[in-house]
């Protein structure tokens, strides 16, 4: 698993994670058939050029024909408009007999824009995917949502890493154009291969296992009384421990978060007694332990909320995770040496993350953030100069959790309202 990052907008950034996920072809399952596998994917952001317009997309899997009407009505709901059903250009052939028997119909709808702050399109998005969910259980409607963003866009399935563009014909076409491209290959561990389970998820895709998932997922149970009835259920039962992962993470963005800075709070650093840290750092790490239970590797995790793609290891450090940036600003990390092909005279940094550290990259102006900035400077110098917290962290930390402050942007938890204020 890994991430693109091109300078521009275009088709390289698609073209080379699907050549990653080739490369990748050794890393995950792959049934006798010979063309069946655990799962991969590729998540991108959303193609405009190639859907001819400025829409955000639902994408379906679907097994009953029920499902288009329940997200149809669901995104009415929000006040969100479905403008057409785009049925997804796809070769079954090139699938094994194992993948082909339990494939879903796949659809992108395609929702127009409507006149609200991108923060608020996605969040009513994310509304309408919850409501179409729990509607869908209640009517036992076998559908999939596997993203539904004005952001970004999964291309997943049941199929090997070098059968992705075989099935997903958008992925050859010159108009599907992004500037990042995150990439998962499968082997799974503690699920059976499923269309659904295939990664990446709407955020993320990680590499190893959850060790601490019961836990977690009780915790985010026993969390839910704080918030609205209709987002109860964060957790999918069905799903693997990184799907889990993936609805915490998506949970805290939806309420308000940077993605690096949810990330930073579920699967954090080991900063206790950490000399190298600054200040403000180790103060958001202290105040977010008594808030959320670390979710323990090994874990290796590309993720993008569509604006920011980036890289991070658990406290761990239990999986390889290295990178590379070239002279014309071409950005790539993975679980393997090579996958993306850079010519050594162009290469002018690379490295490999360590325990706890953390990549990022701004598409919007193609910076690249290493893990001291990425945790303590730009984008985040919102979060780590939170005063509130920074302050009851320096002299109150060990007393009771009913002195934390509750008016900083740092201390959002999952309570319901405004999360920035």
């Amino acid at each position: 698993m890994g991430f693109v990052a091109t300078p521009e907008l275009g088709h390289e950034a698609v073209s080379l994670g699907v050549l990653a996920l080739a490369r990748l072809s050794h890393r995950g399952g792959l049934d006798a058939d010979g063309k069946s596998g655990d799962g991969a994917g590729l998540l991108i952001q959303v193609p405009h050029r190639l859907l001819g317009g400025e829409f955000a997309v639902a994408v379906l899997f679907e097994w009953d024909e029920r499902a288009r009407t329940i997200v149809a009505e669901s995104l009415g709901s929000t006040g969100l408009t479905l403008v057409h059903w785009r049925a997804v250009p796809v070769d079954p052939d090139s699938l094994g007999e194992r993948a082909r028997a339990t494939m879903p119909s796949i659809w992108h709808g395609l929702i127009a824009k409507p006149d609200l702050e991108p923060i608020e399109w996605e969040q009513r998005l994310y509304l309408a995917r919850r409501r179409a969910e729990r509607r869908a259980s209640e009517e036992s409607v076998r559908m999939y949502l596997p993203s539904c963003s004005s952001r970004t866009v999964v291309y997943k399935g049941l199929m090997a890493g070098t059968r992705l563009a075989d099935f997903y014909l958008d992925l050859r076409d010159e108009t599907c154009e992004s500037r990042l491209a995150v990439f998962h290959q499968r082997y799974s561990t503690n699920t059976m291969p499923d269309w659904r389970n295939a990664q990446p998820f709407r955020l993320l895709a990680h590499n190893g296992e959850i060790n601490t998932i019961t836990g977690n997922r009780a915790w985010m149970r026993a969390r839910e009384a704080e918030l609205e009835p209709e987002l109860r259920g964060v957790v999918w039962p069905e799903g693997s421990d990184s799907a889990s992962l993936d609805n915490a993470l998506e949970l805290l963005v939806q309420r308000g978060w940077e993605v690096s800075e949810a990330l930073m709070s579920l699967v954090p650093d080991a900063w206790e007694g950490r000399g190298d840290l600054a200040a403000a750092v180790r103060d958001f790490y202290r105040y977010q332990s008594i808030r959320f239970e670390p979710w323990d590797g090994p874990a290796a995790i590309a993720f993008s909320d569509g604006v920011v793609v980036g890289a991070a290891l658990d406290r761990n450090g239990l999986r390889p995770l290295r990178w590379q940036r070239t002279r014309d600003g071409l950005v790539a990390a993975a679980s393997e040496a090579g996958v993306v092909t850079m010519a050594p005279s162009s290469v002018v940094e690379r490295g490999r993350l360590g325990p706890g550290q953390m990549l990022l990259v701004d598409t919007r102006d193609g910076s690249v953030l290493r893990d001291a900035d990425a945790k303590s400077g730009r984008p985040r110098a919102t979060t780590m100069d939170c005063s509130p917290t920074a302050s009851w962290c320096r002299s109150s930390a060990g007393t009771s959790r009913s002195r934390l402050p509750r008016t900083s942007r740092c201390s959002r938890g999952f309570t319901v309202g405004d999360p920035r204020t």
